[in-house]
């Protein structure tokens, strides 16, 4: 842990319990933000989705599948 991190977190614990919660959920937003990011960027990403994209169509041509709506009755 950097000694700024380290800082942060001290000051962080002397905050009351619903401040200290609401912090560290906005940091986890943040951390999954970039989480998000990194995976989307990846170019194995989009070669990935397009596999499961023809594969998806594929399915739907050979009619194994049904509406989405069928789904929630």
């Amino acid at each position: 842990m950097t000694e700024q991190l380290r800082r942060a977190v001290e000051r962080i614990a002397m905050l009351p319990e619903a401040e200290q919660n609401e912090i560290a959920a906005r940091m986890l937003a943040l951390l999954d933000d970039q989480r998000w990011e990194r995976l989307l960027n990846d170019p194995k990403t989009e070669i990935l989705l397009d596999i499961l994209s023809a594969d998806g169509d594929a399915e739907d041509d050979a009619g194994l599948t049904r509406p989405l709506s069928e789904s929630y009755e």
